[in-house]
This record gives structure tokens, C-alpha cells and sequence, in this order.
């Protein structure tokens, strides 16, 4: 049975993202928590780039069925990791992160990639969702500025002129993954709750890419797929 289905696929083309259906299990939910408080301990900022590289168990997340798949249907049968991070907003401490294209964060050749975005608890509004303008992903790549964090920022590139009018919020059960094409933009709010709000997120890029820009995101080409078959599997 397909994890991504044709209704996702089609929300992907007219929207530039979907939520899908199933979820990340529970026991892997735990695993994520625990090695993060590991992982986190002796990294306190408040996102840590390419996990994958430090500990075998994040190697291990990121080649997840549902993501090989969203490889298999969105990015080709050679798909690498582009790059990963987790991202932790603190109890009522965790700030806002401006409107932008992930695609602005190391340009690349080919340009269009997938990002997915799994939330490792409850997300909500007042603890900081995603919000997305849907098919903005069809107004291509934008220009940004490079912004450096205030007392209600993170520092981030601020894509010019947004319209708005359009934003709707994403706010998920922990466990649940939305998938977003690199042109699609989107924010995060600020957390005003007294629990931390954690995520997990993953790229997807076509494999011998080629590196315009690094902003150190890259992911090292680490292989997920080769001909449609798991590099490791």
C-alpha cells in the first residue's frame, strides 16, 4: 500500500506541500527524543545541522520508508540526502523564523528539492507551527536578505515582498510529517507554551548535484537511493 498517494501527489503540484497520512510510530518518536537529549547536550543552540554525521540512529531515520518514497515520487530512483537538522523552540523562549524559500539556503544545480518535515511533538499555533502560502512555489526562486537574529527573530534569510493574504497554518500531531517543495514559503511562529516544540527535518536532492552556494547544509551526498533501490538497504 502507497504511504504518499495521488491526492498528495496532486496537493504537491497545486499547493507545494501535503501532510501525509501515516505517521512516524510512537517507538521511533521515543527513539528521536532520547537520542536528541544525548545529542543535545553538548550542542545547545536551538537547531543542530546534519545529525546524521554524529550518531548512527539519525543515519538510520532519514532512509524511513516514507521518506525513501517521497524520494522514489518526488525527487528520482538517485535521490541523496541534501542536508537535515533538528530544530528545538524552547518553552516560551523559542522565537520566530522569517518568511522564506528553502531553496535560498545553498543554491544548487538542479534547484528543486523536497523537504520533510517531521514534528516530534504536538504543533500548534501558540507553540510555534509552520505556516505556508500555498502554490507559492510556482512564483520560483525569490529574492532574499540574510537577517540577523533580534529578540523575536532567529537570525535567516527574509524572502522580499511575501503577500500574505493567503498563509494558512500547519499544526500537527507529533508524529505527523508534511512534505514541502524548496520553493514553497513558509514561516514558523514564536513558542508562547510552556513545553518545547521539536522537529526533525530532512532534504532531498537529485544524487551529483552540483553546490552553487554552502551554507554548510549539505549533507555530505549521503546516498538513499540508487536506481530506486536503498543505498545500505
Amino acid at each position: 500500500m502507497d504511504i504518499i498517494t495521488s491526492r498528495n501527489l496532486n496537493d504537491f503540484d497545486e499547493r507545494g506541500f501535503f501532510i501525509v497520512e501515516q505517521k512516524i510510530s510512537s517507538e521511533w518518536l521515543n527513539k528521536l527524543a532520547e537520542e536528541y537529549e544525548k545529542y543535545s547536550a553538548d550542542n545547545p543552540k536551538w537547531f543542530q545541522r546534519n545529525p546524521h554525521l554524529k550518531s548512527d540512529l539519525f543515519a538510520e531515520f532519514v532512509k524511513q520508508p516514507l521518506f525513501v518514497e517521497a524520494c522514489k515520487k518526488l525527487v528520482g530512483p538517485n535521490a541523496d540526502l541534501h542536508w537535515n537538522l533538528i530544530a528545538n523552540k524552547p518553552p516560551f523562549q523559542g522565537k520566530e523564523f522569517h518568511w522564506h524559500q528553502d531553496a535560498q539556503y545553498g543554491l544548487t544545480e538542479p534547484e528543486h528539492y523536497i523537504t520533510c518535515w517531521v514534528a516530534l511533538d504536538v504543533v500548534t499555533i501558540r507553540n510555534g507551527c509552520l505556516w505556508v502560502i500555498p502554490g507559492s512555489h510556482k512564483w520560483g526562486r525569490l529574492d532574499h536578505v540574510l537577517l540577523r537574529e533580534t529578540e523575536t527573530f532567529y537570525a535567516g534569510r527574509l524572502a522580499h515582498d511575501v503577500d500574505k493574504k493567503n498563509q494558512v497554518p500547519i499544526e500537527m500531531h507529533a508524529g505527523e510529517v508534511v512534505i514541502f517543495h524548496s520553493h514553497v514559503l513558509h514561516r514558523s511562529g514564536s513558542n508562547l507554551s510552556d513545553k518545547p516544540r521539536r522537529s526533525y527535518i530532512c532534504a532531498y536532492h537529485h544524487c551529483n548535484l552540483i553546490y552553487l552556494t554552502d551554507t554548510g547544509m549539505k549533507g555530505a551526498e549521503f546516498p538513499i537511493l540508487r536506481k530506486n533501490k536503498v543505498v545500505g538497504g
